[in-house]
């Protein structure tokens, strides 16, 4: 239970941190919003947790499948070559 806020505290450091100075290119802009996205629905379903409307199972295995996603997307950004203008 208490993996999923440190998930999703980690999801929004990412978002944030692949925003910083690096939005020139598209496939670096289409980084960030995916990032978002994911962002966005991992605070959608911690709101369903917190209001008892979803399965923790389902939680477990989505906030996995999320996470996962979240860091292939962030290793993307790492390793895509914009530059500063």
């Amino acid at each position: 239970m208490r993996r999923l806020p440190i998930a999703l505290r980690l999801v929004s450091t990412l978002v944030f941190g692949a925003g910083c100075g690096r939005v020139g290119g598209r496939g670096v802009q289409a980084g960030i919003e995916e990032l978002a996205s994911i962002s966005a629905e991992s605070a959608l379903i911690a709101d369903d947790l917190a209001r008892a409307r979803t399965k923790t199972t389902f939680v477990r295995a989505h906030g996995a499948e999320l996470s996962a996603h979240a860091q292939h997307e962030a290793e993307k950004l790492n390793d895509a070559p914009v530059a500063p203008a």
